[in-house]
């Protein structure tokens, strides 16, 4: 089964909102796929597991060119979330 949740305007929010639409959905759900771009699935899983689902992930590739940029962001947002625990 395929969800989307379509609400949120943070990672977190992104995971709080799907988590509520599982919920809904009267699905037994025992693992959720995220999928994103390879910058971002680190933390990504951190915010999800954070907010207690079980979940996997795939990522796809980000161009070389701007990947670092990508990188130094999630960097700082990862840091960001440790210190708020996400």
């Amino acid at each position: 089964m395929i969800l989307l949740e379509d609400k949120s305007t943070s990672t977190v929010e992104n995971f709080q909102y799907s988590k509520q639409l599982i919920m809904k959905s009267d699905v037994k759900v025992p693992k959720i796929l995220i999928i994103t771009n390879d910058y971002h699935l680190y933390r990504a899983m951190l915010v999800a597991e954070n907010s207690g689902l079980i979940v996997d992930g795939v990522s796809s590739k980000t161009p070389i060119t701007v990947r670092i940029n990508y990188l130094v962001r999630e960097y700082y947002a990862v840091m960001k979330g440790i210190a708020k625990e996400f």
